[in-house]
């Protein structure tokens, strides 16, 4: 299905460039509670650590925090959005993907074999049957996919999230936490041995990463403004 909405930028500044991120206008009231009054850094349920009547006289002994860890996968828990085939439609060169994993898909035919990329795109809403298809047509993907992927998943997770706002709040409360995708695939997850490159799990962590600098921005900006 064509669309004629113009499509958000494919990089990590469309975050600053979109008018829901701008400090005016309709938009930044949907935007203005997920980036200025999340505070990054905050896990759910996670207990707030006293500092006070602390025993000055001691000496002070550095410990080195254990960093938290999530697991997500695409059936379990409310970080299942997180995954490829959440369902979040992602607008893409004027055209709708019914979730990221249809897009992801689809990129590895869209330059050499159009026809193929809007099969994908088109023949069932299901990301399984997307899955499943980018594997049938294997003989077809351009040949530097093992070293575009990568970007090409970054690309495709900006777009999405930048498009649904508030998964911007889901990621941001993930804190510093290590994100794990819990799949057999072990390039993108951990696998079934769990030692996976949990390449995914480490293309959120980058874009969180962004996200959390545009969000010190924002608030500067508007702490500046309301002082």
């Amino acid at each position: 299905m064509q669309v004629s909405r113009q499509n958000l930028s494919c990089d990590y500044n469309a975050f600053d460039k979109s008018p829901l991120t701008r400090t005016s206008g309709p938009h930044w009231k949907l935007w203005q509670p997920l980036l200025v009054h999340t505070r990054p850094g905050l896990l759910p349920n996670k207990a707030a650590v006293d500092t006070t009547n602390t025993a000055m006289s001691q000496p002070a002994t550095k410990r080195t925090r254990k960093v938290p860890q999530i697991l997500f996968s695409e059936d379990h828990g409310i970080y299942s959005e997180f995954a490829t085939s959440s369902p979040h439609p992602i607008l893409y060169d004027g055209a709708l993907y019914p979730t990221a994993e249809h897009l992801f898909q689809a990129l590895k035919f869209v330059d050499g074999r159009p026809d193929i990329a809007e099969y994908i795109r088109t023949s069932s809403p299901r990301p399984s049957q997307a899955h499943s298809l980018g594997k049938a047509y294997q003989a077809f993907v351009r040949e530097d996919w093992h070293i575009v992927q990568i970007a090409k998943m970054n690309e495709i997770i900006t777009l999405k999230f930048s498009q649904h706002p508030e998964l911007v709040k889901l990621l941001l409360g993930t804190g510093d936490a290590e994100l794990v995708e819990n799949s057999n695939d072990a390039f993108w997850g951990i696998g079934p041995d769990k030692k996976g490159r949990n390449e995914y799990g480490k293309a959120l962590m980058r874009l969180r990463s962004k996200l959390v600098q545009i969000s010190k921005r924002h608030r500067s900006r508007a702490s500046s403004t309301s002082s």
